[in-house]
């Protein structure tokens, strides 16, 4: 109910500290986050509300979040002012940012169902673009292609486009704090949907030397990170568990546990499915130490991604079906068991549109299944994971899995019909095109 300012000096700084912390938030400085958004909420209070205002709310709504994953009901509340406060005024940007930082908030710490982060950030981009803030625009889209990559909201070839014309528009403003981050996410893209000629070495049209890559990005922190947990994530993808564990460790390092963000909850999320697919990949050729270590490192990051489920973040809670799944092969649970454990993950994973990781989650099964002397039921599941990477545009792994040397593509043409498998095939011209293989449809 407090009166809006009528100091205009007031008023422009306020501006300015909410702008400095969203910035913040950006760059992964949880510390400038929370003293900015907290100065622009005093100041506001002192001097009186202003259209920036509920953006600093929500801010410091987040912050609830960064102190301590058990202050949701705080936060909430906060934020519902700051939405109460939106409606004051009619200001475009302004009303961006707070449906953006609204969206960061409701991913989590409200019990519904995610909101595409990437369409609020694109909407932020496109209106900063029209105003001229070059800066703001060159972040938000580059933040729209990490997040559309890990919720699976586009298919890769889709984003693959919308990640070079991020690049692009980074070198024509000569705004290059996400340039790095961006060409690493979208050479992991295109490795994925099979224009690379090693999907593991994350080298080919966008990166052409990933060793003196990562020389250039030595003494910057968010690529040499992100340097770290993509190669980590594709490793996993692809079945490289034991590089895979290795860049695990290094993640250890480099990975802030304490900064909620719909990317990094990730990365534990990644870890954990490593460390405990490792511990029981090679039970019989490692040292009982080492995986009692391993099992150790999978639970803390077990414990972490269910915290945050009991907080009531809903992203956390349906990645936790996946990771409850893969526990009950650590533990040597009946098959049954961990066939049921697993389908419920699997469909819980599908009605929260996160199907690329509904397609691991089925490929892991499959892989589970072979093991054990089990073919119909491996392939039974690998023929959901097909559909699945195929939905997501991942056609390097759809060939993955059709191509595999145990089963053999006869095993996979045997009585077929055609489920649309697409694999990518460079013609003489150097474009791609689409070719159409045959696979027995899921029974």
């Amino acid at each position: 109910h407090k009166d809006d300012t009528t100091n205009k000096s007031a008023a422009f700084y306020i501006k300015l500290l909410v702008q400095i912390s969203v910035h913040s938030w950006f760059s992964e400085e949880p510390e400038k986050v929370a003293f900015f958004g907290l100065r622009a909420t005093r100041m506001s209070l002192k001097y009186g509300y202003t259209p920036a205002t509920s953006t600093g709310l929500t801010v410091c709504a987040i912050v609830l979040l960064l102190l301590s994953n058990r202050k949701f009901g705080e936060a909430r509340r906060l934020g519902g002012v700051a939405m109460e406060l939106r409606k004051r005024w009619n200001d475009p940007e302004s009303k961006i940012w707070t449906e953006f930082m609204d969206t960061v908030f409701i991913q989590w710490t409200w019990d519904r169902k995610l909101i595409k982060m990437d369409k609020t950030l694109w909407k932020l981009h496109n209106v900063s673009v029209a105003s001229g803030n070059t800066s703001v625009a060159c972040m938000t889209g580059a933040s729209a292609i990490f997040h559309a990559f890990f919720d699976g909201s586009l298919r890769l070839d889709r984003l693959a486009s919308k990640a070079a014309q991020s690049c692009a528009e980074q070198i024509a403003f000569n705004k290059l704090n996400f340039y790095c981050s961006t060409r690493i996410f979208r050479q992991v893209i295109l490795n994925l949907a099979g224009r690379s000629k090693n999907p593991l070495v994350i080298e080919g049209e966008e990166i052409k030397n990933w060793n003196e890559f990562k020389k250039e990005i030595v003494a910057d922190y968010a690529p040499l990170r992100q340097s770290v947990i993509m190669p980590m994530i594709l490793c996993y993808i692809f079945g490289d568990i034991r590089e895979a564990k290795k860049l695990a460790d290094w993640s250890l390092k480099t990975w802030r546990g304490d900064y909620p963000s719909l990317v990094s909850i990730f990365v534990p999320f990644f870890r954990c499915l490593i460390y405990a697919r490792k511990s029981e990949e090679e039970i019989s050729s490692i040292p009982h130490g080492k995986q009692w270590s391993l099992r150790r490192k999978a639970k803390t990051d077990f414990r972490l991604i269910r915290s945050w489920a009991k907080g009531e973040s809903l992203i956390a809670r349906i990645l936790a079906t996946f990771l409850e799944a893969e526990w009950k092969i650590v533990e040597k649970c009946p098959d049954s068991e961990v066939q049921e454990e697993f389908d419920k993950a699997i469909h819980a994973l599908k009605e929260f549109d996160f199907g690329h990781i509904a397609a691991m989650a089925s490929e892991r099964l499959g892989d589970y299944f072979f093991e054990r002397k089990k073919p119909e039921l491996a392939f039974s599941y690998y023929t959901k994971a097909v559909k699945g990477f195929q939905a997501w545009g991942a056609l390097a792994k759809v060939r993955d899995i059709v191509e595999m040397e145990e089963f053999g593509v006869d095993f996979f043409q045997d009585g077929a019909d055609t489920l649309g498998y697409f694999s990518s095939v460079e013609d003489k011209s150097g474009s791609y095109e689409l070719t159409t293989r045959r696979l027995p449809q899921e029974t």
